[in-house]
């Protein structure tokens, strides 16, 4: 393949050159920016500014209300009881969801709109005329006499019979228990055991501590055995 400067239609140019023309294209450029734009002629440019029409603001009406640590925090009147997010610690409040409501109803807001509705600012507006009409009927049963303040009592399961499962675990707590306190009687036993071993090894004579005793033949009955001749060994030696 043969380039453009290898077949001779165009001159490559050396380095000088290129950084000249650089040079007179920066002074060219500087000169244009430095004086008011003309033409070949003389003739100026008009140089106008176009205004862009900015839209207009309406303002937001604030007011300041009190919680109930008793500090001071502006809020919005478009966000006080109207359209809260289920994530904010705030409580019920009363006073400023009837106030909004009998100054300025958010469904005759949205009547005349000033751009697109979704269903949600409709759904907004109808779950406040619901809890503005809750709210009406809960004053009015006040005022009859049919609203109770006392709370329901929890109810409470009935009796359930007993099975098989429930003897078991009966039988399960007192068993429990006995082996508790056998585990503390061979504790005990064990104890006086070795201190028992321990008087025998430091006694000097051995037979002080000693029982007189016999140990029966392998055939020899159990009942043949005399208990009183044992005792009585034992007593004399």
């Amino acid at each position: 393949m043969i380039t453009r400067a290898a077949s001779g239609a165009i001159n490559p140019k050396s380095v000088d050159e290129i950084l000249k023309d650089a040079e007179r294209h920066s002074s060219i450029g500087s000169s244009v920016t430095s004086t008011s734009p003309t033409t070949a002629t003389g003739f100026k440019l008009p140089t106008t500014k176009l205004t862009i029409p900015q839209r207009k603001q309406t303002p937001q009406r604030v007011s300041t209300v009190l919680p109930r640590n008793g500090e001071a925090k502006p809020m919005v009147a478009a966000s006080m009881g109207r359209g809260l997010e289920h994530n904010q610690s705030r409580s019920f409040d009363r006073e400023t969801l009837i106030s909004n409501y009998n100054n300025q109803p958010l469904y005759k807001l949205l009547q005349n709109p000033k751009k697109a509705l979704l269903t949600e600012n409709w759904t907004v507006a109808r779950e406040e005329v619901k809890n503005i009409r809750v709210l009406e009927r809960i004053d009015q049963l006040k005022h009859n006499g049919m609203w109770s303040f006392q709370q329901i009592e929890s109810f409470r399961d009935p009796p359930r019979n007993y099975t098989h499962w429930d003897y078991l675990l009966d039988e399960m707590s007192w068993m429990q228990k006995d082996f508790k306190k056998e585990r503390k009687w061979k504790i005990a036993a064990a104890f006086h055991v070795s201190r028992w071993v321990k008087a025998w090894f430091q006694a000097e004579n051995k037979a002080d501590v000693c029982v007189n005793s016999r140990i029966p033949g392998r055939n020899t009955p159990v009942h043949q055995i005399n208990v009183h001749e044992s005792h009585e060994e034992a007593s004399s030696s």
